[in-house]
């Protein structure tokens, strides 16, 4: 399991980019014109990495190396980068 950032770190950031994507994903069907189509193929992209990456934390305990979660977790804070804006992004928590 994830230890130098902490659980609770890669909980929030996980929660806050599903959040960011969804709510990505919800303006673009609302807007509803194909232009939108890449913006919902970016966001699928976009989830299938975080899932990759949190199957690999998951998995710290087998036989990875101590440093993965150092390879891992830079994945996660480089996507919430494009969300710095956000009200909820917390920069002490997710800026890489």
């Amino acid at each position: 399991s994830p230890s130098r950032c902490g659980v609770r770190a890669v909980i929030n950031l996980v929660q806050f980019l599903r959040d960011r994507f969804y709510e990505e994903a919800r303006d673009a069907w609302a807007v509803g014109y194909v232009g939108d189509v890449r913006v919902l193929r970016e966001v699928a992209s976009k989830r299938l990495i975080v899932d990759h990456v949190v199957d690999e934390l998951a998995d710290l305990g087998g036989d990875n190396p101590w440093w993965y979660e150092d390879r891992l977790m830079p994945i996660l804070k480089y996507l919430a980068l494009s969300y710095a804006d956000h009200p909820d992004y917390r920069d002490e928590e997710y800026a890489p």
